[in-house]
């Protein structure tokens, strides 16, 4: 389960391996047409391969061309993934805070609607309004943090056009991950 942006970068990185892997495996060691691994010599893995149901009917151009495909979109999709783990922990660092001024709150028809709808806008509002309760002690880590979120609509969205910025998932981990720490190290209210 993915659910920080650590869990993020481990699986893009273990995505990227298993293609990597399965396109060096279809260049070197796949059965070509005479039957031979890649030009190796050796068919023993060419003969485990063809008696496999599944593998038997596969190329290697066809597993290269699928290896190749998400490797194209993995940098794009990881920094959605990344985005959305960073998004998740901001709204629950924001709901936990508000139920711990829950107590101290006095018991009023109005507060405890104010509150219920504190909670929903966390929940369900926008997320860049979010940030910008938060970001009033860094405002250039803010802009950075709008700047994976406008990537992060741009590639949830169909990537239409061409993105304002190029996010790398190694600028939105480090950026998200700043943002974290900086709520972390903000005094959490009475």
């Amino acid at each position: 389960m993915i659910q920080t942006i650590e869990d993020a970068r481990r699986r893009r990185e273990s995505v990227k391996l298993v293609a990597a892997l399965v396109d060096r495996l279809a260049r070197r060691y796949w059965p070509n047409d005479e039957g031979d691994a890649g030009g190796s010599g050796s068919k023993t893995f060419a003969e485990i391969i063809n008696r496999d149901e599944i593998f038997r009917h596969l190329e290697a151009v066809d597993l290269q061309q699928h290896a190749q495909r998400v490797l194209a979109d993995l940098d794009d999709l990881s920094v959605l993934l990344i985005f959305s783990v960073f998004e998740a922990q901001v709204r629950g660092t924001a709901l936990a805070e508000l139920e711990r001024l829950l107590p101290h709150l006095p018991e009023h028809p109005v507060l405890g609607k104010a509150f219920e709808e504190a909670k929903k806008r966390i929940n369900d509002g926008s997320f860049g309004h979010l940030t910008e309760s938060y970001g009033t002690n860094d405002p250039d880590l803010r802009t950075q943090v709008d700047q994976v979120r406008r990537f992060r609509n741009w590639v949830a969205h169909g990537r239409r056009d061409q993105p304002a910025q190029n996010v790398t998932p190694e600028t939105a981990a480090d950026r998200l991950g700043r943002f974290l720490k900086l709520l972390e190290s903000s005094p959490p209210p009475a």
